[in-house]
């Protein structure tokens, strides 16, 4: 095939990509290895991507500090054991009247019971509620084994306008696939 037409039809690939991704309203996508270095750049996206598209100040703080707290958990509790974990899945979204904020990673089926009744617990909570669990958490000064206070999905669901939603999905005999979606309305009515 002739480099220019090789070059052409690359770039109509590419062109076709990026008009989906906007029909999408796709923001941010990466999968891949999620490490200190990844996070902070992966936030510093947000971060830009949110001067330029967001007005509202406190809907702007609110969008970064949740992806905040997804991209860091995801980066916490990737386990480097699971033949397919070491990779990670970020994805934030604009549409029009919201933020989606999604992750997902590989784990051992295993650890779904504990991740589900975390999850549940949260999700049933009322705001007051989840903010006395926070506090009480701070004072606890417990840690987990990966060396965090836990409360990750307390504070996203404080923040959160809606409640959280996940999936496990089988990949393998062992492992599923985990995914997590947290919405935030743009507009203060919600």
């Amino acid at each position: 095939m002739n480099r220019k037409v090789h070059f052409f039809i690359v770039m109509i690939s590419y062109n076709t990509l990026y008009d989906e991704m906007v029909a999408n309203h796709l923001t941010i996508s990466y999968k891949g290895h999620v490490s200190f270095e990844q996070t902070n750049s992966l936030l510093k996206m947000v971060e830009l991507r949110l001067e330029t598209t967001e007005p509202d100040v406190r809907v702007k703080k609110k969008v970064y500090s949740i992806a905040t707290e997804c991209i860091q958990n995801l980066s916490h509790h990737i386990d480097e054991t699971c033949p397919l974990g070491k990779n990670g899945f970020i994805r934030v979204e604009i549409l029009p009247d919201k933020y989606l904020i999604i992750t997902g990673n590989h784990i051992y089926n295993s650890q779904i019971a504990r991740l589900r009744e975390r999850i549940d617990l949260v999700n049933s909570l009322s705001k007051d509620e989840l903010r006395d669990l926070y506090k009480k958490m701070l004072d606890n000064n417990q840690f987990t084994e990966k060396g965090t206070a836990g409360l990750g999905f307390i504070d996203i669901a404080r923040k959160a306008d809606e409640k959280i939603e996940y999936n496990f999905v089988p990949v393998q005999n062992d492992i599923s696939f985990f995914t997590l979606k947290v919405e935030i309305w743009k507009e203060k009515s919600k």
